[in-house]
């Protein structure tokens, strides 16, 4: 028997520290290739990429700047234009930051109110839960009751010791103290409810002032927009202006390309707050949780591919010899037959269970096979021409009764060898044309004379290579 293994394993890891906001693959899943399984909170990366926006909002203002100071009113035109082109790019950058953060703002605010709503629900099953025990409680005080009614009786009628029923009130009393801490569990119970209520109310305000925060400031974006654009149409409305000193020119432009590399690279990263899949595959780990700050080489997924498979299997040590590489087979898995070829074999037995590992590759389609797969295997071993070989049912605990020439009985301790379903090969212990004992009504004494059914059948005769004669 064997179990299927993966030959490709892959840890997930984030190429830019963050929060993780969502983990979307558990244990067991199935992914693709290039399928999201996790991302990042991109707040963070956002407010570089709002940094970076005005850093090319300033370069383009700084060239506008330049060209507004050539000495002519047609530069200075220009200028104007330059100078509200960078303004309405930075208004539009301030509007598209507004809307996603106003987005994630809210979003996070709903969260609190869910993880609050199920603070909510265990605090009501904690409830419930203290009640059944105040009630279990006070069914046991009420039967220590009864108990300790009948003993005092019995006490007053002489029938029971003093001490029988003072253990009887003892446990009475028992019975009353874990009365009073269930209803104190209960009392508790029902506190911790109202305080969650009171959480999740708070949570819900906080989605609203929320909204209401993050409208205002997508309204102001909006107008300075629209300022943005109005002040642009009017520069463009005197467009007879002259050119502006190149040099000038060209080491403005070349900030703003600067300025421009450093928001394309901060866009870059903030791509990289969502976590794809680079295999198809099984996860078959998942180490971090939403919430926690995941940092690059540390893995928060492993997943195992399901396209590049081998079967792990554990063999008898005594097919050690006969199981080479290249040994054909078939595996059997959920009732489906595989041709497989031994890829690999570890002779080092397990002191333990006597068995040594093979691994064996696919030969044919298995994309039916999934890691973890229980496997039955059968493997052709490999034949060898062996000097001595006896039947099995011969040996008896490393042992071997043979005949000498008067059929006399004689017990010889042997060393075994490989062995196949009939025949064990005797690497010391007997010569070829010894006689062995294979079958007898009773194990035959030592120096008992044994009757062979034949007389003197020709020794080596009519017998398997470098196998000894049978009586």
């Amino acid at each position: 028997v064997g179990t299927v293994e993966s030959l490709e394993t892959v840890q997930v890891s984030p190429r830019t520290s963050g929060r993780l906001l969502s983990v979307l693959v558990r244990e067991g899943d199935s992914v693709r290739k290039g399928q999201l399984i996790a991302t990042l909170d991109p707040a963070d990366l956002q407010g570089a990429i709002t940094e970076a926006q005005a850093g090319v909002a300033q370069a383009q203002a700084t060239l506008a700047s330049s060209l507004a100071t050539q000495g002519s009113n047609d530069a200075n035109l220009r200028g104007q234009i330059q100078t509200q082109i960078a303004a309405v790019q930075g208004a539009k950058a301030e509007l598209v930051q507004a809307q996603r953060t106003a987005e994630a703002t809210v979003a996070a605010q709903q969260a609190a109110v869910a993880e609050s709503e199920s603070r909510l629900e265990a605090a009501r099953t904690g409830v419930k839960s203290a009640q059944a025990g105040l009630t279990s409680a006070r069914a046991n005080e009420k039967n220590a009751q009864g108990r300790s009614d009948r003993s005092a009786t019995l006490f007053e009628k002489g029938y029971i010791s003093a001490q029988a029923n003072e253990d009887v009130q003892a446990q009475l009393s028992v019975r009353q103290a874990e009365t009073g801490v269930a209803v104190q569990n209960e009392e508790s119970s029902r506190a911790n409810v109202g305080a969650v209520q009171a959480q999740v109310k708070a949570a819900q305000a906080q989605v609203g002032v929320a909204r209401r925060q993050t409208e205002a400031a997508i309204a102001t974006a909006k107008s300075r927009l629209a300022q943005s654009e109005a002040a642009l149409r009017v520069a463009r409305a005197n467009t007879a202006q002259s050119p502006a000193y190149q040099r000038t020119l060209e080491a403005q432009q070349a900030a703003v390309n600067a300025a421009q590399s450093r928001l394309t690279q901060a866009q870059a990263r903030a791509a990289d707050t969502n976590l794809y899949s680079p295999i198809d595959g099984t996860v078959t780990a998942r180490t971090a949780d939403p919430g926690t700050v995941a940092a690059p080489g540390t893995a928060i997924l492993t997943l195992r591919s399901v396209s590049n498979l081998q079967i792990a299997a554990d063999l008898p040590e005594d097919q050690a010899q006969v199981i080479v590489p290249g040994s054909q087979g078939k595996a059997t898995i959920d009732g489906k037959t595989y041709n497989v070829t031994v890829a690999r074999v570890n002779r080092s037995v397990d002191t333990q269970s006597r068995r040594f590992t093979v691994q064996l590759r696919f030969l044919n389609g298995s994309e039916e096979v999934r890691s973890g797969n229980f496997a039955r295997v059968e493997i052709t071993a490999q034949s060898r021409q062996v000097p001595i070989a006896v039947p099995i049912a011969a040996v008896d605990d490393g042992n071997i009764n043979i005949l000498d020439s008067e059929n006399k009985a004689q017990r010889v301790e042997i060393v075994e060898g490989a062995r196949d379903s009939d025949y064990v090969e005797i690497k010391s212990g007997l010569k070829a044309g010894d006689k062995v004992v294979v079958q007898s009504y009773t194990a035959p004494r030592e120096g008992q004379e044994v009757q062979t059914g034949e007389k003197e059948k020709g020794e080596g005769q009519g017998q398997q290579p470098g196998r000894p004669q049978n009586p």
